[in-house]
């Protein structure tokens, strides 16, 4: 599953993607409430998540798309340039992956 907002960013991950005999895109979003209502129903392997996202940056996005999928792997993409809002992205993911880790 793909989240971005920049089309272009999108249709490139999709086909880098497509290349790959193991990996099919599943579902491709430029707004998170969707991409959100997709995980919770589909439960993808992976998502592939723009780390600055209007309205919901990766670290918020990383909680709610472990809240309703928390066995999907993510994968942050970023141009985040300053080390806090970086690591505040890396720390959301890796303290959700505890989380669900720590589940039955």
């Amino acid at each position: 599953m793909l989240i971005d907002d920049h089309p272009p960013t999108r249709d490139g991950v999709s086909r880098l993607l497509a290349g790959q005999p193991d990996m099919r895109v599943v579902g491709s979003f430029r707004e998170s409430r969707a991409a959100v209502r997709f995980a919770a129903r589909e439960a993808p392997d992976v998502a592939v998540v723009d780390s600055t996202m209007p309205g919901a940056q990766g670290a918020d996005l990383a909680r709610r798309l472990r809240a309703v999928s928390p066995k999907t792997q993510l994968v942050l993409l970023s141009v985040l340039k300053e080390a806090a809002d970086v690591a505040g992205a890396v720390r959301a993911v890796l303290a959700s992956r505890q989380l669900a880790h720590d589940k039955p």
